[in-house]
């Protein structure tokens, strides 16, 4: 965990977090929250959160923005305040079970189990939002694209891995190409960076 003060410490059984904080899990890591009412949140490994609002006050909603992993939650007591922050969306929280997920190249996916979550693109006041029931699942791609189904594909650690894995190595083999791409935009603007500081030598 890396408090507010930028220190690491590890987490341990009991340990309280604070707004501000930054929990890590590594590579076997798992860890298991108990939030207000009987709720819980559980993070997989390889994952990385912020806690954004303080998370077992009685009369404080929560809001958590997940970097980099995999979570389930489990909410007793809803808020209307209560989202899950991700790169490519924000996800408000309607039900009481459902998985969230962000890879590598920023795309996210969340699925429900139970009750139902809205899913708004960026931020709320751009566009509407998705309702998603039980059984039904969202990814927003890094590209903008949105697609949804019926089928919770990825609520289970297992097939979440196994996308993040397949989404890695598509990221890899487009790698060259995004490289390519940001070398012919960066080109004209070092050239002409190089003009300038030549004409402020040659004034000097």
């Amino acid at each position: 965990v890396q408090g507010g003060n930028g220190q690491y410490h590890e987490l341990v059984p009991g340990m309280r977090l604070f707004s501000g904080e930054v929990v890590a899990t590594g590579e076997d890591g798992y860890a298991r929250f108990s939030l207000s009412e009987g709720s819980t949140l559980d993070v997989f490994p390889d994952s990385e959160l912020a806690i954004n609002d303080v998370l077992d006050e009685e009369d404080s909603s929560f809001s958590i923005t997940l970097f980099l992993g995999h979570l389930t939650m489990n909410v007793e007591d809803l808020k209307a305040s209560d989202m899950v922050v991700v790169p490519t969306m924000v996800i408000g929280i309607r039900g009481t079970s459902f998985s969230v997920g962000v890879v590598e190249d920023g795309s996210s996916v969340v699925s429900v189990t139970e009750g139902s979550v809205s899913v708004s693109e960026g931020d709320f006041a751009e566009g509407g939002q998705l309702r998603l029931d039980p059984g039904q699942e969202a990814m927003s791609l890094i590209s903008g694209e949105t697609i949804t189904s019926e089928i919770n594909s990825l609520q289970s650690s297992e097939t979440f891995r196994s996308f993040r894995q397949n989404r890695l190595e598509s990221l890899m083999e487009r790698l060259p190409a995004v490289v390519d791409k940001a070398e012919a935009r960066l080109e004209p603007a070092l050239k002409a960076l190089d003009q300038s500081v030549a004409a402020v030598v040659e004034h000097s």
